[in-house]
Order: structure tokens, then sequence, then C-alpha cells
């Protein structure tokens, strides 16, 4: 069901599934440069190439124009393992990685198209697992921008799918140094534990009624 607002322009319930390419050279190069104290590292980190969750949202629309409320979430978890000769048995590092993004945009509509950007809250979330418990590594806040297209692929009058490549990075770097200890890492560089944690990819949105 689509909401009318005074018969100028319409409400829509966003629901969406969201992958990206991840451009997280320097996460990528901590998980890389992790050695255990102890043990024999069997298997190592995978480097974090790709990220997927959900996004949710309402946005109100005119004739031509969009704007966007919502919120979203990816996340993806690493491990490595190590095999402890003393003990005979292998020892797991899981990783949980979560970015989740507040977020506020503008579309301008031609037809089935549009293009768009929006201003985002975006964090990062690192948790090691361990055990039954997880350990925050990070939880860092910092501002981004979204820049997108999007394809209205189905107009139903029940749902209406979109297609919206995307590309999102942040304003501030992310200091992913807390992570660096965690992992017993040191790299060299200036500014070495700085990420804008950029991602493109295309997302799958679902709009109620007619987008």
């Amino acid at each position: 069901m689509t909401f009318h607002f005074a018969a100028q322009g319409q409400f829509n319930i966003v629901i969406g599934y969201k992958p990206g390419i991840t451009d997280f050279g320097v996460n990528n190069a901590l998980l890389e440069n992790y050695r255990p104290q102890e043990g024999t590292l069997e298997k190592p980190f995978a480097p974090l190439r790709f990220i997927h969750g959900i996004e949710l949202g309402m946005r109100f629309k005119t004739s031509n124009w969009g704007f966007e409320t919502g919120w979203e979430n990816m996340s993806r978890d690493r491990d490595a393992l190590t095999f402890m000769s003393s003990s005979e048995s292998f020892l797991a590092r899981e990783y949980q990685y979560s970015l989740s993004s507040f977020r506020f945009g503008v579309d301008n509509y031609f037809g089935q198209f549009s293009v768009g950007s929006s201003l985002l809250s975006r964090k990062l979330s690192v948790k090691r697992r361990i055990g039954d418990n997880d350990l925050n590594v990070i939880g860092d806040r910092k501002w981004g921008l979204q820049f997108h297209m999007q394809w209205i692929v189905q107009r139903g009058d029940v749902v209406s799918l979109a297609i919206k490549p995307y590309y999102q990075t942040g304003l501030d770097a992310v200091d992913l140094e807390p992570l660096a200890h965690d992992l017993g890492v040191v790299l060299s560089g200036e500014s070495p534990y700085s990420d804008l944690m950029s991602v493109w990819g295309i997302s799958f949105v679902f709009y109620n009624g007619r987008p």
C-alpha cells in the first residue's frame, strides 16, 4: 500500500539487500600480517573484500524528487586457525565486522531512472569472538557520503523493484589502531592505521506500491 500526501507526493517503505566490494586496504594489511605469538598459523585470515546486509527506510517522492531516510547494516566475519603443538589442538581467532549507517538522501528522478546522494552517519564495529562472549575492539562512528544511480526495473501496485549501483566512502578515516593492537601487528608509514573504508556495490531495493 502506498501512502499519499496532500495529492502532491507519496510515502513508500523501503526494504533492500545490499552487497558490496570493499576497499579496506589497511584492514586487510593488518589481517595479512597477523602472526600468533605461539603455535603455527595453519589458516591465515582471508582479506575482507566482500560485505553484505540489509537496508530499511522511508521515502517521500514528488514528481521528480525523492527524499529518503533509513538505516543499513553490512557485515562479514573473518577467522584464522592456529595449531598448538603443546596441546595437539587448534585455536580459532574470529573477528566480526559490521558497517552500519543512518542516512538521509535526495534523488532526482527522470522516468524509471534517478541519480542521488546520501549523507551517512557510519559506524564500524569490530568484535572478537571469545567463547560465548564478544570483545569490542572497534566502535568508531564517522560521517560519510554515498553516490548512486537507480533503475526501477519493475513497477507494481503492491511491490516495485529497483536496482541501485552505489559508491560510499567516509568523510573522515576510521582509526584501526585498536585492531592492530589486538592482533599484535605493527605497520610502517604515515598514518598507517587510518582507512576511509570505501564500498562499491549494487543494492536491490523493494518499495511498497509504485515508486
